[in-house]
């Protein structure tokens, strides 16, 4: 009775019955993978009624131990209200204070968060479908300043020169078919740049030359957009240099997350090489309905390799494979996540899955489930979504990532670190 019992809690709370978990309020373990929840009160608890969703992670540069998160917070379940919250850490994530709201009683959405070479932080927030403010904090994500600087336009997210010595001190915003140009010193002197070519669901990275590059749909294909470093700051330095075949396109409004996007492209920067790649989830030709893709380029983005199939189970299980996220080490190892339905075959359930690659993502690792599942489902606020990606920053040791989950029965974001000595025995 007692096993039958179990079993049927553990299925309410979206958990399998043979799922080795344990759970307590704020945090919940699979195996050696201990997810921490970020958005607690000041004693570590569950907050009761909230939800949070669309956490952007970043990390000090100065002090790996110092790391922050951001994300849409709703105040209740039964609102759509979403305002800018955050919490910081000053042990690595095992444990996070609580910051609160950005601005009280100001709605705010799609967070976006980065972190220079000096170790300041930089909160991107979208005001309102039109418009985006940045905030920068100087004390380890404690406290923010700003607005800094508003752009009229939608900005989708932010990357810096932390890692780029002929680019450190410069952050790059990708906003609505725009670039917006700003240095450490001058955060208020900002440049807009209208690309050339209108580019939907865009993506922006730094390559290891100085070049800016942009990937996204265009005209219906990927695309993939270079300004060479050095180049003047204009819409013409913007050269079409490639397109990649991911044998699928983004999607969104399906399957775990009806009301809200499945996942963005992603495009990144080998630290170690010239090597760009670019990795996604999309709707394939085969009977899966989204699976991560991955391709690689040598030349600069000019040029890219087949398609990569980075989750290893049949093309025919049916599973979504969404919010693809992908991060790149110093020594170059790319890590992958994403959220994963195959355990329990319903696309309600998911739990997230890992996965890496030494070699320039021409192999990759064998999938590893590193949370237990839980319902996407639950705790929608007055939306049909539990948002719209996670986030993830990468060394040489492992990788840090910040996903939303509901393991408490609502929406919660959660910290997880992933450590390459304990995926030994994997």
């Amino acid at each position: 009775m007692t096993t039958v019992l179990s079993a049927l809690i553990l299925t309410v709370l979206g958990q399998s019955s043979d799922d080795p978990a344990k759970t307590s309020a704020s945090s919940v373990s699979r195996g050696p993978f201990r997810s921490v929840q970020v958005n607690v009160d000041g004693l570590g608890a569950n907050l009761q009624g909230d939800a949070a969703n669309s956490p952007s992670l970043a990390v000090n540069p100065k002090d790996p131990k110092n790391l922050v998160i951001g994300w849409q917070h709703f105040g209740s379940v039964r609102s759509n209200f979403r305002q800018a919250g955050w919490a910081y850490s000053l042990d690595g994530g095992a444990s996070w204070k609580p910051g609160g709201i950005l601005q009280s009683g100001a709605f705010r959405s799609h967070p976006n968060l980065q972190a220079d070479s000096n170790g300041t932080f930089y909160y991107l927030s979208q005001s309102s479908r039109s418009s985006t403010e940045l905030f920068r904090s100087s004390d380890g994500g404690k406290s923010w300043k700003g607005p800094e600087w508003s752009a009229d336009r939608e900005c989708y997210s932010i990357v810096t020169g932390a890692t780029i010595p002929a680019l450190r001190g410069r952050c790059y915003y990708l906003c609505d078919n725009h670039i917006i140009r700003s240095t450490q010193d001058k955060v208020g002197a900002i440049e807009p740049l209208r690309l050339p070519v209108d580019v939907d669901v865009p993506t922006i990275a730094l390559a290891r030359d100085g070049a800016v590059l942009v990937a996204g749909m265009i005209k219906g294909r990927i695309g993939v957009l270079r300004m060479p470093r050095g180049a003047e700051f204009k819409p013409s330095s913007f050269v079409r240099i490639g397109s990649v075949d991911l044998v699928g396109k983004p999607t969104k409004n399906a399957g775990p997350n009806p009301g809200g996007s499945l996942g963005r492209l992603q495009l990144a920067a080998n630290p170690a090489g010239p090597e760009m790649y670019i990795l996604g989830s999309v709707a394939p030709t085969t009977p899966d309905p989204l699976e991560v893709k991955f391709a690689r380029s040598t030349d600069g983005g000019h040029t890219w390799s087949p398609a990569v199939r980075v989750n290893d189970d049949a093309k025919d299980s049916g599973a979504w494979q969404w919010f693809g996220t992908m991060s790149v080490a110093p020594n170059g190892r790319i890590d992958a996540l994403w959220n994963d339905t195959r355990s329990v075959k319903k696309d309600s359930v998911s739990r997230l899955f890992y996965a890496y690659s030494t070699d320039g993502g021409i192999t990759w690792s064998k999938n590893i489930p590193v949370t237990p599942p839980f319902n996407s489902y639950v705790g929608w606020p007055q939306k049909n979504s539990i948002g719209s990606g996670m986030s993830a920053v990468s060394d040489d040791e492992g990788v840090s990532v910040a996903f939303a989950a509901t393991f408490n029965r609502e929406q919660d974001v959660y910290f997880l670190r992933i450590e390459q000595k304990s995926l030994k025995d994997k």
